[in-house]
């Protein structure tokens, strides 16, 4: 870490689970609450109400009956902010009934 940029400290965020995109031994399912143990500089720390994806490990640290919903940020860019604007999918209902989510 370069001169004067400081340490990093541990910080604990709770978050709510929108959507899960891979989930392995964990059984999270959306609207779960979720608690996220990362390393960041203070002014590097998530702001209330960030939205983005978050690539998660089990929480070696974790213990307790909330040990399973208990999780550390993975290495890299594990916490990585959704673009501003909105989303690329768009609901498109088809001729003759139904509808289909498509890319734009």
């Amino acid at each position: 870490m370069p001169p004067g940029q400081g340490e990093r400290s541990e910080v604990l965020y709770r978050m709510e689970v929108l959507s899960v995109l891979r989930s392995s031994p964990s059984r999270v399912n959306p609207g779960d609450t979720i608690v996220v143990r990362s390393y960041a500089l203070s002014q590097e720390a998530l702001a209330p109400g960030w939205i983005g994806v978050a690539h998660l490990n089990p929480d070696p640290k974790a213990g307790g009956p909330e040990a399973r919903r208990q999780f550390i940020a993975a290495d890299g860019d594990s916490l990585v902010a959704n673009p501003p604007g909105p989303p690329a999918l768009r609901w498109t209902p088809k001729v003759g009934g139904g509808a289909e989510w498509g890319a734009e």
